[in-house]
């Protein structure tokens, strides 16, 4: 049994608990467990608070299971916002694709996090199009205060931040980024992260030659992963599969343009004025779109995308959204008894 806590985050009482999964993707066991824990720490919430309007799941397996109980019980509306990239790279078992349809068919409304996301939840659940609606993820406000810099201005410095595993492709971007600039001592390409691929990653580098071009960081903070943002030019994203991508938004908050491979979520991100799409696993699409935004660094406003990404993922667009969904359902689930 993990060690539980109970802290104030962002002016949200949050329980913190932790469990071993004896049983991996054993959907209904791993659900259970995780229901009873949950319903515990409600009961104190309750307790402390009195009942809640809503209950939001974010992420179906397995907190569904536990968000149903509780909507059940106390007669309490469930909704439901997907963020897993499990289901679109294939990673969720028949019998967890099965509780992930009762989950959100039994939710009072139903969210992805990207539009392609949400086209492809509906097929593999079997559900009909239009099931589930969008609503993209909020950048969080701290990218939006740090002080901006001019692009360009001296080294030009390309930066990723990821997991290194075989999704976030790594090895892609590198390779794209040797084609380009390798040997041009003007630009270099900052890698913040840990994972599986790491020494992959960085014996690619050293036999090609280009170790005084790019830096291996390890992982990072949060705080870290901003200030690097303020000292790059570029954010690039190499991924084979991302359901949003909150680190492009990230870099647009700081007032980075992107390049990123057309994984899913950075369609709904990416557009001609913030940075470039390009197909996944193309290197020469990859490279030709680093080097025409490293030709192109002056046409970039850092306020301008600043300003863009407020105006589609700050606080001011979406808190509002969810305030209306949560006053809808609470309002029909109140008619319906």
């Amino acid at each position: 049994m993990g060690r539980v806590s109970v802290e104030n985050d962002q002016g949200v009482e949050t329980f913190r608990d932790s469990l071993v999964n004896w049983l991996p993707r054993f959907w209904p066991v791993l659900g259970m467990r995780f229901a009873n824990r949950v319903e515990k720490h409600f009961a104190s919430y309750v307790h402390e608070h009195g009942l809640p309007d809503v209950i939001h799941v974010h992420a179906m397996l397995p907190a569904g299971f536990a968000g149903m109980r509780l909507a059940k019980k106390y007669n309490i509306p469930m909704v439901v916002s997907e963020h897993s990239s499990a289901y679109a790279r294939g990673k969720v078992s028949a019998l967890g694709l099965r509780g992930a349809g009762i989950l959100s068919e039994f939710a009072s409304a139903r969210f992805a996090v990207g539009s392609r996301f949400a086209t492809d939840l509906e097929h593999r659940l079997s559900q009909k199009q239009g099931y589930w609606s969008v609503m993209h993820n909020q950048v969080d406000h701290s990218f939006l205060e740090t002080e901006m810099q001019p692009i360009g201005i001296g080294k030009y410095r390309i930066f990723h931040a990821s997991s290194l595993d075989q999704n976030k492709n790594v090895m892609l971007l590198l390779q794209a980024f040797e084609r380009g600039f390798g040997g041009d001592p003007k630009v270099e390409l900052v890698i913040g992260g840990e994972g599986n691929q790491r020494a992959c990653l960085e014996a690619f580098v050293i036999s090609k030659g280009i170790q005084g071009q790019v830096k291996f960081l390890g992982r990072l903070t949060r705080k870290e992963i901003s200030e690097q943002m303020m000292q790059a030019d570029l954010f690039a994203l190499s991924s084979t599969t991302e359901t949003f991508g909150v680190v492009l938004v990230e870099a647009l908050a700081s007032g980075r343009p992107v390049v990123a491979t057309d994984c899913g979520g950075p369609s709904d991100i990416v557009n001609a004025g913030n940075g470039y799409l390009v197909p996944v696993g193309d290197i020469d699409a990859y490279s030709a779109a680093l080097k025409q935004a490293y030709q192109q660094r002056a046409n970039f406003d850092p306020i301008v995308l600043r300003q863009e990404c407020n105006e589609r993922f700050g606080a001011a667009a979406l808190v509002q959204k969810w305030r209306d969904i949560y006053q809808k359902v609470s309002k029909n689930h109140g008619a319906d008894q």
